[in-house]
């Protein structure tokens, strides 16, 4: 067994494409992928997180909303 070492991106069609000219057509090899960094997802400000959740003026609207959804 030989062991060759590549340093491969993930392109945006989530994809590793690794070139192997040193090998010939044909050839089998086991592919072990080692994940060394994930990207960070952006955190979204807490300010964008308004609207997304009903809103209510009182507690009695909350409870006729609580009392809507048991019905459903």
């Amino acid at each position: 067994m030989q062991a060759i070492r590549y340093e491969a991106s993930v392109g945006a069609d989530h994809a590793l494409h690794v070139p192997t000219p040193d090998l010939p057509e044909g050839t089998v090899a086991e592919i072990i992928v080692l994940v060394r960094q994930r990207p960070q997802p952006a955190h979204r400000d807490w300010t964008q997180h308004f609207g997304e959740f009903a809103r209510f003026d009182s507690l009695e609207a909350l409870n006729r909303y609580v009392d809507e959804l048991r019905e459903e």
